[in-house]
């Protein structure tokens, strides 16, 4: 959707509301293709958007928020945990330290549907050294009416601000914060102490994205029509409108509106290969590296007193200046561990906020393989029986087997997301109006998987045993064709195997021949004999690979191992009718050639 709000788009297809010009056409180069699309796409609302507004009216019965911090924290019961609290530690529903009051979510009177204008160009079928075939596309979309949401009963009136953070304003008085903890009170930014958020869903955002891709691959599998290979590059960019509540962070008004760096890596390469080997061996390898992934410094914690937690942007210290010899240590740490995209980004800013998007992980490169072994039907079980073995997340087996920790490939998560926290809120000193921090020394590095605090999930393999009882027939293709006996009945001999093969040749010089209407001349049958015979002579050279297949299966010619071979043939043939049928034009008279179109079109 080129950087549309997630949100605002629900999993169905899109409307289109207007239509789509496209544009195909063929280039006097044989094989290559030019399209291209032009069109405005409507987005739907997410059905779990418009239930929020529903279940957030504000109405009793409608759900509530409790909040309590500091003293008013109740101390859980343990041993009667069914539900949760339903009031603070100090029973009340509203003080500076605790508040229960109702959420409250509406639309504003402008919201529309998301809508998209999108335009590709594709190029394909180029020809390059070689003989492989390259392709080239390009997009670009311009997205409106992406979604956000503001607080409307958030008081933007700063009540004091961080001197040592940039002048960072805080809406909540410096008396509504827990020193012990650094914790704000929800409730102290409201303009109206009734409610708690009253989040007002807008759609004036905007964005646009940009993308060029381009691929190459062999016409055919290599080794014999077994293994498929593709390469693809991707760049892409484009950057889209946040506001404070996203995950871009906010500095300052929560409402103000800035332009940040899609939060997609600039340069991807892909490498596919997929191919069936040693009879029954299938494999699948997808390689990909990225150029790294945008992010964000963030806090983990409140620290603008918006009432909303891990939105805001870290104020990144210095620690040669830096008050808290706690907390330069730890950031000297993290500077001197950290992965180098992540140093790079942190020195560059220090003594700063961060800017959005500012930091990128280094880059990344994922393998990810498949692997299942079919053996042959015809193990006295007829073709019914199936084993079947697959290995999933291979790639993180191979890092660890490989030692491959330090490399691009050890920097793969499982989620290509990293960890974004730099700082966590540990407590607020009123004597100066600093916020304390201690440092997240995992920031920059990929996600963990699981509570192990894996980088890579475990290596899984399955087996399984499958028989097929009853059912359709199997292998229609090939007995259709004649290429094996049906059902239950006594195998074919090789002469009825070779007779088989032999149909699949049309002579496209026959029907000329056949039609009496076209008056041929003696010498013109002549002519096109010649032509026939030679036909035959080279579609039976193109038949041989397949005859001699057939005739080496026997009964075990199968549907999956025949589908590449009778592709091949079938090319190969078309392309013959095709130059004899030229030919045979050629042995014509205009009129002649006029008679037979014209006879052929009232069949």
């Amino acid at each position: 959707m080129g950087g549309m709000s997630a949100q605002s788009i629900s999993a169905m297809p899109m409307e289109m509301v207007s239509s789509i010009i496209q544009m195909q056409r063929n280039s006097t180069l044989p094989g290559i293709g030019v399209t291209g699309t032009f069109g405005a796409y409507r987005g739907t609302v997410g059905v779990s958007t418009i239930g929020e507004l529903v279940e957030s009216t504000g109405l009793p019965g409608t759900r509530v928020t409790l909040s309590c911090v500091g003293a008013a924290v109740p101390i859980p019961d343990w041993s009667n945990m069914t539900e949760g609290p339903t009031a603070c530690a100090d029973g009340t529903t509203g003080t500076t330290f605790s508040i229960a009051k109702p959420l409250i979510r509406v639309f504003d009177p402008s919201f529309r549907a998301p809508l998209s204008w999108r335009s590709n160009l594709g190029i394909d079928g180029i020809r390059i050294p070689g003989k492989w075939i390259a392709a080239i596309s390009s997009s670009f979309s311009w997205n409106v009416n992406n979604q956000s949401t503001v607080d409307l009963n958030l008081n933007r009136t700063p009540q004091f601000f961080v001197a040592g953070e940039g002048n960072r304003p805080v809406y909540a008085p410096m008396d509504a914060i827990v020193p012990a903890t650094g914790s704000i009170s929800s409730g102290a930014s409201r303009i109206s102490p009734e409610f708690a958020t009253v989040s007002n869903v807008l759609s004036d955002l905007r964005s646009y994205r940009a993308e060029f891709q381009a691929s190459v691959g062999p016409p055919n599998p290599l080794f014999n029509r077994r293994v498929t290979l593709n390469f693809t590059y991707s760049l892409g960019t484009g950057r889209n409108e946040a506001r404070g509540n996203s995950r871009v962070g906010t500095t300052g008004d929560p409402y103000a509106k800035q332009w940040v760096l899609n939060p997609n890596p600039l340069h991807t390469f892909r490498m596919t290969s997929a191919g069936r080997l040693w009879g029954g061996f299938n494999f699948g390898v997808n390689t990909f590296l990225y150029s790294g992934f945008p992010l964000t410094p963030m806090v983990n914690g409140d620290i603008n007193g918006d009432g909303s937690s891990g939105n805001d942007r870290a104020f990144i210290p210095d620690p040669a200046t830096v008050s808290d010899p706690a907390l330069a240590s730890q950031l000297n740490d993290l500077i001197a561990h950290a992965p180098a995209a992540a140093q790079r980004c942190l020195v560059s800013q220090l003594g700063r906020m961060a800017a959005a998007n500012s930091c990128r992980t280094p880059w990344q490169a994922r393998i990810d393989i498949s692997a299942s072994f079919t053996p042959p039907s015809g193990w006295s079980y007829s073709d019914r029986l199936r084993l079947t073995f697959n290995m999933s997340s291979a790639n993180g087996a191979l890092v660890r087997a490989l030692n491959l920790e330090n490399t691009p490939f050890g920097q793969s998560p499982l989620s290509t997301q990293p960890t974004s926290t730099l700082l966590y809120v540990t407590g607020f000193d009123p004597a100066t109006n600093q916020f304390k921090y201690r440092v997240n020394q995992l920031f920059g590095q990929p996600s963990n998987f699981g509570s192990a605090r894996r980088k890579f999930a475990p290596t899984q393999m399955y087996v399984g045993l499958e028989y097929v009882f009853g059912g359709p027939m199997l292998n229609p293709i090939s007995r259709g064709l004649g290429l094996r006996e049906p059902a239950n009945q006594k195998p074919l001999t090789d002469e009825q195997r070779r007779q088989a093969v032999a149909k699949l040749k049309k002579d496209p010089i026959a029907p000329y021949t056949a039609m009496d209407s076209l008056a041929l001349s003696q010498d013109q049958r002549t002519q096109l004999d010649a032509l026939s015979q030679e036909y035959q002579a080279r579609a039976d050279t193109a038949l041989t690979p397949l005859r001699n297949w057939v005739l080496r299966q026997g009964r075990r010619v199968f549907d999956r191992d025949l589908g590449q071979r009778l592709s091949a043939t079938q090319a190969a043939l078309a392309r013959l009718n095709t130059e004899y049928a030229r030919k045979a034009e050629g042995v014509l008279t205009a009129e002649q050639l006029t008679r037979f179109k014209e006879s052929s079109a009232r069949k």
